[in-house]
């Protein structure tokens, strides 16, 4: 099933039951919550959403997130593109009794208590993408950014225009 996102909601528990799959692209400048933390421009993104059930019959979506969106380097305030390559696993219960003891844990899975029995797909890929953003985006850990011409700027001693002056 493919669709345009902005129109979908889906029905959790029916989604996992019928095992439904949703693929489709989305451009990351069309998804408002980003706006604070991406460049403009635009950045498409493939999305897959897949349901199934676990052994105990909880409704378990899997999310698929490939592409890159531009962000702004904090160091040198220079747009970079950051790869996305997300693949998470969320099981979605109706109260916190039904919630797995700690020890038991998967690691990859997240456990949901859902409120509601439908998703909005936009909200979903948005929360998913705004989760592996960076705290702080860096080039990389070797990127100066400002502080290399700040050096260089500070380089010049405010004594060296003093002894020009002297000069002349």
């Amino acid at each position: 099933m493919t669709d345009q996102p902005a129109l979908q909601v889906i029905d959790i528990a029916e989604f996992a039951r019928l095992k439904n799959t949703l693929t489709g692209e989305i451009d990351a400048t069309d998804l408002s919550r980003l706006h604070d933390f991406i460049v403009p421009g635009e950045q498409r993104l493939h999305y897959e959403l897949r349901g199934e059930l676990t052994a105990r019959r909880e409704a378990q979506i899997t999310c698929i997130i490939r592409g890159a969106v531009s962000l702004q380097c904090q160091r040198c305030l220079e747009a970079f593109g950051h790869p996305l390559a997300i693949h998470s696993t969320l099981v979605f219960v109706a109260d916190e009794s039904l919630l797995p003891a700690i020890e038991d844990e998967d690691e990859s899975i997240d456990y949901v208590v859902a409120d509601a029995s439908t998703l909005g797909v936009v909200e979903f890929i948005e929360d998913e993408i705004i989760l592996d953003l960076p705290l702080v985006p860096r080039h990389e850990p070797q990127c100066q950014g400002l502080a290399k011409q700040l050096a260089r700027d500070d380089a010049q001693s405010p004594f060296a225009a003093l002894a020009r002056l002297k000069r002349n």
